[in-house]
């Protein structure tokens, strides 16, 4: 049994997102103490520390490199853990039936690959009435891991604990992605920049984290020339919902409203007194976490994106059965088509702007700047485009 990294490479899709990397860590950590827990009556507070380290270097085309480490306090990596790191469609975390844990995909470990060149793994975990010690190294000329790759040995009277490395990150022009248009920058991997982004991605899953164990601790440390910011996401410091309801999911071709396909809406309000860095987000979700934003999609301008409404930032969230089934490999999005077909004779699925008009109402009543102008709007297409009031409202 075999992990091929240069087939997974090529037989697994790229998610673009700087981020993607501090997701599957962030996730996999969880997943590993809520492991730990159940098997462990008294298991100490769940807690993650993630280091980021940005150097400047002439050795890459956008002038630095990154290393992230990543260590958490949970079960280690264990025989079933090996057995699912060096499986490509492991099955393991979805036989376990742990409340909290995050279905596998089986291909998280891949982004690692698709973003950085090396990796290494040092973990202490329980095997019986002993406690071990195991490690790992991969480099970019590693083309396949098997149970042998790991080494192992005796780690009696240490605590458990997994930390993952990351090192030598992959540049947009090195591996021909989309990232070569946003620009990575060192501000991508800021302390803020990525506490911000998992607080409000694992938003949800957190707080059903913190209802199954409790309070937690997420340290997050970023340093650039010499400088260390550090932030923690704390389980007790989690908000609230301001409001949760259901949305019917229709389609307005022919299908109508079928009566188990819904829309789970969750609202979140965050001071930009406290929050300043933040901006209002309408996002899709699955199993807690957000998978894919549509807020350009009723916030068009950048301005008004980052523009407190009554002083608040708005944090919209959208989970569904149809959006748990349908999403994809990579996690960046779901598998249903982006326009709905015009007639009632196709395959009768819901489209992505099924699900965008169905929340049309919702969420302009709620991120709808106090200060805009309908009639004001009108007025400016009318004259532009030469398109009547009338036209608009479709008469």
């Amino acid at each position: 049994m075999t992990l091929d990294i240069h087939g997974g490479l090529k037989n697994t899709a790229i998610n673009t997102s700087d981020y993607i990397v501090f997701e599957e860590m962030l996730s996999n950590a969880i997943d590993s103490y809520l492991i730990r827990q159940n098997a462990e009556k008294e298991a100490p507070p769940f807690s993650v520390e993630i280091r980021v380290e940005i150097v400047s270097t002439s050795l890459f085309d956008d002038g630095f490199d990154v290393e992230i480490c990543c260590t958490d306090n949970g079960a280690g990596f264990g025989e079933e853990q090996v057995k699912a790191f060096i499986t490509k469609d492991s099955t393991y975390k979805d036989r376990l039936k742990i409340q909290g844990i995050g279905k596998c995909k089986g291909a998280g470990r891949i982004q690692f690959f698709h973003h950085f060149e090396r990796l290494s793994l040092d973990s202490v975990f329980r095997h019986g009435d002993d406690i071990r010690r195991r490690t790992l190294n991969i480099e970019s000329a590693t083309r396949e891991v098997s149970r042998e790759s790991f080494a192992e040995e005796s780690a009696l009277g240490a605590d458990l604990y997994t930390t993952v490395t990351l090192r030598r990150r992959r540049t947009a022009a090195s591996i021909g992605d989309a990232r070569s248009e946003r620009g990575a920058t060192p501000d991508t991997f800021s302390c803020g920049g990525i506490a911000d982004h998992l607080y409000t991605s694992f938003l949800q899953r957190l707080i059903v984290l913190r209802g199954l164990i409790g309070d937690f601790t997420i340290k997050i440390a970023s340093t650039c020339s010499g400088k260390t910011e550090t932030a923690t996401i704390a389980g007790n410091d989690l908000p609230t919902p301001l409001e949760t309801l259901s949305l019917p999911l229709i389609c307005e071709h022919g299908k109508g409203a079928q009566p188990t396909s819904t829309l789970e809406i969750t609202r979140y309000s965050f001071l930009a007194s406290k929050f300043p860095s933040f901006q209002h987000e309408v996002a899709l979700c699955a199993n807690s976490a957000i998978v894919q934003q549509l807020t350009k999609r009723y916030l068009k301008s950048a301005s008004d994106r980052h523009k407190p409404i009554d002083g608040n930032f708005e944090l919209i969230l959208v989970e569904s059965p149809l959006l748990e089934e349908r999403v994809n490999l990579q996690r960046d999005g779901f598998d249903i088509p982006a326009e709905c077909g015009t007639t009632e004779d196709l395959d009768g699925q819901f489209s992505l702007d099924d699900v965008i008009d169905s929340l049309e109402d919702y969420v302009y009543g709620i991120i709808t700047p106090k200060d805009f102008d309908r009639d004001a709007l009108v007025r400016a297409t009318e004259v532009k485009f030469g398109i009547t009031q009338q036209m608009l409202e479709g008469g």
